[in-house]
């Protein structure tokens, strides 16, 4: 017997239903089959079926779009898709409160950047390193160095689109555990092939939390942004600190070199005292 809250669609009113039905359709191109480039979903409604783009790499961003989007036709049938539905049933409620989904990475940093006492060389590191992190716990493939410049640049334009919703602190935390493990199974972490120490995981941390610390977000509070931020709780990874031995350790390999070197001064004190002998 079926279950009544699957045939109400309860399942669907869950971000867990839409994270396992989003998918990336496939197509044939010079005889290879690959992905397209952005998430789908596919939303039933009226007796009518539709293939929805859902416009982003990031599944987890795809899935809470695909979550509004049913709910939007849910309340108000395929009209919701119209180019100019939202803003008309804004106007129609008397609100036209910006949502705090609007403003995507690409456009924070850019205004982090402009603004005044800010080292260009410092900000650009920033930014390149924050991009570099979105796009990993987004799941956004990052295209290696020997890759044309078209193609990084089209990397970066998808991370920069990425809205600073579409990444919850629960995301930012399972990158760092994993992260976290891979090290610790003498594994590379994430998608740099050279990233084989905490140091370069935590490097990518303290960017991000420096862009988006508290007095970078009282001078952008022009910007609208989630609250709380996510992926400020993340823990940098315990690094190994290279210490110095101690005297007691370093007292043994000492006297092992002391008592070398004496053996060789004696032996050739000896052949001295041989040679200078008197009828050699």
């Amino acid at each position: 017997m079926p279950s009544p809250l699957g045939e109400l669609g309860f399942g669907k009113g869950t971000l867990e239903y839409w994270k396992k039905a989003v998918y990336r359709p496939k197509h044939s191109s010079g005889g290879k089959r690959r992905e397209g480039e952005s998430y789908n979903a596919r939303i039933s409604h009226a007796g009518e079926r539709r293939e929805i783009s859902l416009g982003t790499l990031c599944r987890m961003a795809a899935a809470r779009r695909a979550l509004e989007i049913w709910l939007s036709i849910l309340c108000h049938g395929w009209e919701a898709l119209e180019e100019g539905f939202r803003k008309r049933l804004e106007t129609e409620n008397g609100s036209s409160e910006e949502e705090l989904v609007s403003t995507t990475y690409g456009e924070y940093l850019a205004a982090c950047v402009d603004g005044p006492g800010i080292s260009h060389l410092n900000a650009d590191d920033n930014r390149r390193k924050v991009l570099t992190l979105a796009s990993e716990v987004a799941g956004i493939p990052r295209p290696t160095r020997k890759a044309s410049l078209e193609r990084k640049r089209a990397w970066g334009k998808k991370v920069e689109s990425l809205r600073l919703v579409d990444l919850s602190e629960v995301d930012f935390t399972n990158w760092r555990n994993a992260c976290f493990e891979s090290l610790s199974k003498g594994r590379k972490c994430g998608a740099m092939s050279s990233r084989t120490s905490p140091m370069s995981v935590n490097a990518l941390i303290r960017s991000y939390k420096s862009v988006f610390n508290g007095e970078h977000r009282e001078r952008l509070e022009r910007i609208p942004l989630p609250d709380p931020m996510p992926g400020l709780k993340m823990r940098l990874l315990k690094e190994k600190v290279a210490r110095y031995k101690r005297a007691s350790m370093a007292t043994p390999c000492l006297k092992r070199r002391i008592g070398s070197f004496a053996r060789i001064i004696r032996n050739h004190t000896s052949l001295w005292f041989s040679l200078s002998r008197p009828g050699c």
